[in-house]
């Protein structure tokens, strides 16, 4: 059973929302580290909790969400109005779009730190392994069948695949081809994951990453994996998107030297921080209608390129350290 959660300010999630024709959009950036109280006043407003643009960032509305630091956001396509919502409580579940969320894990399920949402099915990675719902966050059941403890019961990333899923531990890659009821490592061992992502449709790419040992490329869809790009200049990596079709095009956001490309499969990257204040990138979207649209989280606000990540722009929202950016 749901129960109301009520809990001090530690951070803050932003929540933008933007509509075009046909399709609407809307970009979740899950954010931590607001500034402290007594300085709110002096710098531009910061939107406690969940706030909401409908315009790009032009303007944004605060919908009054309070929380802990939040690690992720989903979304179901089928039922755009219910979220789901990963932090260091549980996972929070809101069925009206953010006006109100109800905490749906219990004590068992102390903090989230991934969750992805498709159908009936919720599908958590927690400090204590794989957590799996079958009827949207009702109940969850564990899975950590072939889990390695105690680093890859770790579980910092999930990654649903057609016919496969995925899971980034603290003790490398773990696959499993039936939904869950079973895990196999699949490399990586002994290497802390912070996340995965797809690489572009018809692709088998995948990418991991830390922001201590830099990325690593699958190409059979998690079964091996292999270091990437020696060329790359540092491998303080906190993001990856593949933002075009063409899979040679890769960008990486970096703790140190803001956001980096390649187009020609990372043999030679170029700097594409044009217009960033802030060098510290710490997440990565593109939108899924228009792919000259870019999104960039940083230490203290977030960007928007229009001419694909060639040159940035800051966000109305200027306050926040960004930790995640998810676009439906």
């Amino acid at each position: 059973m749901f129960k109301l959660l009520s809990i001090p300010l530690t951070m803050l999630l932003l929540v933008a929302t933007a509509h075009s024709q046909p399709t609407e959009r809307r970009i979740f950036c899950c954010m931590y580290q607001t500034p402290a109280p007594g300085s709110i006043k002096m710098l531009r407003p910061v939107y406690i909790g969940v706030a909401a643009s409908t315009d790009l960032g032009a303007t944004w509305k605060s919908m009054g969400w309070r929380t802990n630091r939040t690690n992720d956001i989903a979304c179901d396509p089928a039922k755009p109005a219910q979220l789901y919502l990963a932090n260091d409580y549980g996972l929070l579940v809101s069925r009206d779009d953010g006006a109100t969320w109800k905490l749906a894990t219990s004590d068992s399920i102390p903090g989230v730190l991934s969750v992805k949402a498709f159908g009936d099915t919720v599908l958590l990675g927690t400090p204590t392994g794989v957590f799996i719902s079958a009827d949207r966050g009702a109940t969850f059941t564990q899975r950590n069948a072939g889990l390695r403890a105690l680093n890859g019961t770790y579980v910092s990333s999930v990654l649903p695949l057609r016919g496969v899923w995925l899971a980034g531990t603290a003790d490398g890659v773990y696959r499993s081809s039936d939904a869950g009821a079973s895990w196999h490592a699949s490399g990586l061992a002994g290497k802390a994951v912070d996340r995965m992502v797809a690489g572009p449709a018809g692709t088998d790419i995948l990418a991991a990453w830390n922001a201590r040992d830099g990325v690593w490329l699958s190409e059979d869809r998690g079964k091996s994996w292999s270091a990437w790009s020696p060329a790359l200049p540092t491998r303080l990596v906190q993001a990856v998107l593949f933002p075009t079709t063409d899979k040679r095009t890769v960008i990486v956001a970096t703790k140190d030297q803001g956001v980096l490309r390649t187009n020609d499969g990372g043999a030679t990257w170029t700097n594409s921080s044009g217009g960033m204040q802030n060098l510290n990138v710490t997440a990565l979207a593109r939108d899924p209608e228009d792919e000259a649209l870019l999104w960039a989280g940083t230490e203290n606000g977030v960007y928007l390129s229009d001419n694909r990540g060639a040159t940035w722009k800051l966000s109305a929202l200027q306050l926040g350290y960004v930790s995640n950016i998810s676009i439906w």
